[in-house]
């Protein structure tokens, strides 16, 4: 750690010496312009050159020979979320391998292949993350989610299987927003002069954020499963009804929980977080009194999905939405 003492500079402001070595390396001069943010009580310094090079992206080179179909498609993944703008993959198995990272690239906003032959392809993300708005893709989350109970609901009384692949589909939506997220807070976390400008006041807010993010996902997920499930169920109309009920009183705790999170009150989440354990033993006492293996499949996904709704529920103290900004929560703020 450098240590720099404050000079008095007039009558109500400091300077300090910045260390010559760091001035250099980013090539700073006289009149220079540097940003400054706080975090927890720290002020990060960022140089002007930094501001200017968020469109310039780097490039990652990914050699896929001997690699599993998974680790070709996780190191694609992670160079987008880390905002590589060119991923270049190279190998003699690359016509072997042309289904999965197609499959992969279909998954993630804005990247294109731009270039392919039989030794290497060329992909290059066209996303713009200065327009990315971090409340907004999560609120469009939302509202996905929110649409997709209610097709679930359609899905139980008529047993459609196009219904439960349109939900698939639109859950595949929320895995491109969720990337997106995940995407711009790698970012900001490498720029956090830019947070304000993508809808995080602070931060701190971000892994919070993050863990938001993955558990909507996870939700999502879990309704796309429970529809999948649904039109080969073999139950009775009787038992039918039971469990539209209890999805019912899951939708109505995931509303709840996402209502309180906008608001930021943390009253109103502790109070539905309570609901918890009803709505768990409700099914848990389904299941005992149903005794069906296909029952078994799907109403252990509306326990799961009770579960990461409730946790999202543990995010209001430090997180709330105030239109298009997400800012520290209401414990958090209120500590001196």
């Amino acid at each position: 750690m450098d240590e720099r003492k404050l000079v008095k500079s007039g009558m109500f402001s400091h300077t300090i010496a910045l260390p010559k070595e760091w001035v250099t390396r980013h090539k700073l001069n006289k009149g220079s312009k540097v940003y400054l943010t706080e975090h927890q009580g720290a002020l990060l310094l960022t140089p002007e050159k930094s501001k200017i090079s968020l469109k310039e992206k780097g490039e990652t080179m990914i050699n896929i020979d001997g690699l599993a179909k998974n680790s070709i498609k996780r190191d694609i993944i992670a160079s987008y979320l880390t905002n590589s703008g060119v991923v270049k993959l190279i190998g003699k198995d690359i016509k072997k391998n042309a289904q999965t990272y197609k499959e992969v690239i279909s998954q993630l906003p804005g990247l294109e292949v731009i270039e392919e032959t039989g030794d290497y392809i060329i992909v290059h993300d066209f996303i713009n993350i200065e327009e990315l708005n971090i409340p907004d893709i999560i609120k469009r989350t939302d509202i996905i989610i929110r649409s997709l109970f209610e097709d679930t609901f359609e899905c139980l009384q008529n047993k459609s299987s196009d219904l439960a692949e349109s939900i698939r589909k639109r859950d595949k939506e929320i895995n491109r927003l969720v990337f997106l997220v995940y995407k711009c807070l790698n970012h900001v976390n490498d720029h956090p002069q830019e947070g304000k400008n993508h809808g995080i006041e602070s931060p701190s807010c971000s892994t919070h954020i993050w863990e938001l993010n993955g558990y909507l996902e996870k939700i999502g997920d879990e309704i796309k499963r429970f529809a999948s499930l649904v039109p080969k169920s073999k139950i009775s109309a009787k038992e039918n009804k039971e469990v539209e009920n209890l999805l019912k009183d899951v939708e109505k705790f995931y509303i709840e929980i996402m209502t309180s999170l906008y608001k930021g009150s943390t009253a109103n989440a502790d109070e539905s977080s309570e609901k918890r354990g009803e709505i768990k033993d409700k099914c848990n006492a389904f299941l005992e009194e149903s005794k069906s293996p296909a029952l078994t499949s799907i109403v252990s996904k509306l326990i799961y999905l009770i579960s990461f709704i409730n946790s999202i529920s543990r995010i209001v103290r430090y997180i709330l939405f105030d239109k298009h900004v997400v800012v520290r929560g209401p414990i958090i703020s209120s500590k001196k």
